[in-house]
């Protein structure tokens, strides 16, 4: 029997990543594996659509995986989508004090 991965919640920097994490997405997985063609074609370009971008993190799987909620408004994949990353994918994000301040109703 083939021994399974667990990841750790741990980013590519090494700090822990926590469900609420704001993370940044660095890199994305590797779909030359998949054989049908409309199936990979669909994965890459949500996979390319999430590169660069913030998202909040929603939950973890038991494998480890970070489980990412988001929409893409536009084009052939509009609608409701979710991902599951590899920690190692992700870089979380600061919370900046100015949003911090900000966001508590005080100046």
């Amino acid at each position: 029997m083939e021994k399974i991965e667990i990841f750790e919640p741990i980013d590519a920097r090494g700090n822990q990543i926590h469900i609420g994490s704001r993370v940044r997405i660095v890199a994305i997985p590797d779909f030359s594996w998949v054989k049908q063609p409309e199936i990979k074609e669909e994965r890459d370009r949500v996979f390319r659509h999430l590169l660069g971008q913030c998202k909040i993190v929603d939950s973890f799987d038991e494998c480890g995986f970070v489980g990412i909620t988001f929409t893409i408004r536009k084009g052939i994949d509009a609608g409701f989508h979710f991902v599951g990353l590899e920690p190692h994918f992700l870089l979380v994000q600061k919370v900046s004090k100015r949003l911090t301040h900000h966001s508590s109703g005080t100046r």
